[in-house]
């Protein structure tokens, strides 16, 4: 059975990853990934980039507090997201090419598609002569984007192909010129054409870089008014056709009905195996890596680690300290889940590496429960692996279903979906089927339905680190519930379509950053604080705006 691309999710681009630093993978990621889209066609010729938000969107009120900017300014610079210099972008971005960021009020048109997304970013590139060049694109959740239109014309580029973009003048016949390229460039993966009714694009993706005979020979033709050529940005590339294992969720009951014994994680193996073209080692060595990155994410919040622009400092060594004096619950299991949880939130607020896992928002929950656990049980990296690989798949499920985006449906689809998936890795790991962890999976999101996202003073630390230690908690017992044989009663496909439309129905002001806590007079004091902080700081920790900015 083969299908496009635009329905199949990857494991390591869509829910495990990236490696990162910075308060919000929506924010910052998407903003870097676009970026470095940007700097694939910046020119010498440019003298300036004018970002645009709409007065009425969630970047309108967080570009700065979650890093849209800094992520932008990264992925100009080329500047990879797990690097220190990450916390030098913003001051050194304008030496490249100066930013202005503009709030507008202009009302979308009917033919912006996207342009009323919460998260979408209109980007303008203005040369020295005064040519513009005008970009739109939006941030999906976790991480993820999409150009959505170049000058007025309707395309998706979501950085998992090398692309080549062909500006063609009316008199150009794309039929002809397409049959050219693929006679220069056997080897392309998809020719598309897209228009608006006045011009078109030639849209080429392919898995492998475009020579440069085949651009010089495409900027040399006259039929041609300009060429944009993309590197990829995502850790896996895409195909234009796959045959893959199964396509969705109620293919993978029938397979497992076939297959009772495998466990979820031998089928997330095989699915992402089929959907990157590469071998299932692979697969297994690229979860391995993720885990080593969760752990040292664990290692560096256990110890105190100062960042001036926060609003909670280190926290997670209290746990150790707490348990000596016996002041808390002697449990070491669910001690070692909090501080583990604890740590990587605090590696995320002094900007440490972290893996989003599904998001930055939610990225303690899964690998602090799930190193926490493990270190008690005295687990093998290799289990760790498998039940790592078997979250994985879950959110495959609930990235084909629902949206990673908590300016869409809210902290359910965050702090939720990593609950959902903690769940499931915890029955994997200790020894449930494949029923079981979905079981898990259903029964903890089935708990979290509606959870708001009203994150205080826009900074994403309160009430996020009682969210993920929520979603932790909620996790290892819905685990325990599975494997006890506990019934959950609505499948986990079901869960997901009813949060879904849950999120889709909440007030816009709770699905990010404008209502809830954010509104309380504490939060507003904290606002007040922080901006004071900052305009005191000097250094990479200030975040200072650019001066550009309206």
């Amino acid at each position: 059975m083969m299908q496009s691309k635009t329905s199949v999710p990857s494991i390591f681009n869509n829910v495990l990853g990236p490696v990162m630093r910075g308060p919000s993978s929506s924010h910052v990621v998407s903003a870097a990934r676009i970026g470095h889209m940007l700097r694939c066609i910046l020119t010498p010729d440019i003298k300036k980039i004018v970002i645009e938000f709409s007065r009425n969107s969630s970047l309108a009120h967080t570009y700065h507090s979650q890093g849209s900017d800094l992520g932008l300014a990264c992925g100009l610079l080329g500047i990879e997201l797990s690097d220190p210099e990450v916390q030098n972008a913003l001051s050194r971005v304008d030496g490249l090419v100066p930013l202005q960021y503009t709030i507008s009020d202009e009302a979308a048109t009917p033919s912006d598609n996207y342009a009323n997304h919460p998260n979408n970013y209109k980007i303008r590139l203005i040369s020295q002569g005064g040519s513009c060049l005008c970009i739109q694109a939006i941030s999906t959740g976790g991480g993820m984007f999409e150009i959505w239109e170049i000058d007025k014309i309707p395309i998706s580029l979501q950085g998992d192909f090398y692309a080549l973009l062909a500006m063609l003048s009316p008199e150009c016949s794309a039929k002809e010129l397409s049959g050219r390229i693929v006679r220069l460039y056997p080897r392309m993966e998809e020719i598309s054409l897209h228009n608006n009714g006045e011009s078109c694009i030639l849209h080429c993706r392919s898995r492998t870089p475009f020579s440069t005979d085949l651009l010089d020979y495409l900027k040399g033709l006259p039929e041609i008014k300009n060429v944009l050529s993309f590197s990829p940005v995502l850790p896996v590339l895409s195909a234009a056709r796959y045959d893959m294992p199964f396509y969705s969720f109620e293919e993978f009951q029938q397979l497992l009905k076939r297959n009772k014994k495998a466990s979820l994680w031998e089928f997330a193996v095989s699915y992402e195996s089929a959907r990157g073209h590469i071998t299932e080692k692979q697969v297994f060595d690229m979860a391995g890596d993720i885990l080593s990155h969760m752990r040292n994410s664990v290692s560096t919040g256990l110890k105190p680690v100062k960042y001036s622009d926060r609003i909670l400092p280190s926290q997670a060594f209290k746990i150790r300290r707490a348990e000596a004096t016996g002041s808390i619950l002697p449990d070491p299991l669910i001690n070692r889940v909090i501080e583990s949880i604890a740590a990587v939130m605090d590696a995320k607020s002094a900007m440490k590496p972290i893996v989003a896992a599904p998001t930055a928002g939610s990225c303690g929950c899964l690998p602090g429960t799930l190193i926490g656990l493990a270190e008690h049980l005295q687990l093998s990296h290799e289990k760790q692996v498998k039940a790592l690989l078997a979250a994985g798949l879950i959110g495959v499920f609930f990235c084909q279903r629902a949206t990673f985006a908590a300016e869409i449906c809210g902290c359910q689809v965050e702090c939720g979906a990593a609950s959902a998936m903690t769940a499931g890795a915890v029955a994997q790991l200790l020894g449930g089927s494949a029923e079981q962890c979905l079981s898990a999976a259903s029964m903890a999101l089935s708990s979290v339905t509606g959870l708001a996202c009203d994150p205080v003073a826009g900074r994403v630390e309160v009430p996020c680190l009682g969210k993920n230690m929520m979603a932790g908690a909620n996790a290892l017992f819905s685990a325990n519930m599975a494997l006890a044989g506990f019934n959950c009663v609505v499948p986990l496909n079901e869960v997901i379509d009813a949060v879904y439309e849950i999120g889709k129905a909440l007030p816009q002001s709770l699905r990010c950053t404008l209502g809830g806590l954010g509104l309380t007079p504490a939060s507003k004091r904290l606002e007040r604080v922080l901006e004071k902080r900052q305009s005191k700081m000097v250094g990479p920790e200030s975040g200072g705006k650019n001066p550009n900015q309206n």
